[in-house]
């Protein structure tokens, strides 16, 4: 296995994960708020995008690579702390 295929494969699973996050994030809110407002659109958008780019993932799109390494990694250790 090659450099590019192993960076895919974690970048795959980045993504999974925070989509896992969000989706959690999401029936929090739905449970605590009102249907409709800007937290849950928010995550209802960021999910569609999420689930968009893990089709689109493949092993020659960098830039969706580097977004997860960078971007979506990023953001899981934030909800980590």
């Amino acid at each position: 296995m090659d450099h590019v295929e192993i960076d895919w494969e974690i970048a795959r699973d980045i993504i999974a994960q925070y989509f896992a996050v969000t989706a959690g994030e999401l029936a929090n809110a739905k449970e605590n708020e009102l249907s409709g407002s800007v937290r849950i659109q928010e995550l209802e958008t960021r999910l569609k995008k999420l689930r968009q780019e893990k089709m689109q993932l493949t092993s020659d799109n960098t830039n969706l690579i580097n977004k997860a390494f960078t971007e979506y990694a990023q953001a899981l250790r934030k909800d980590n702390k």
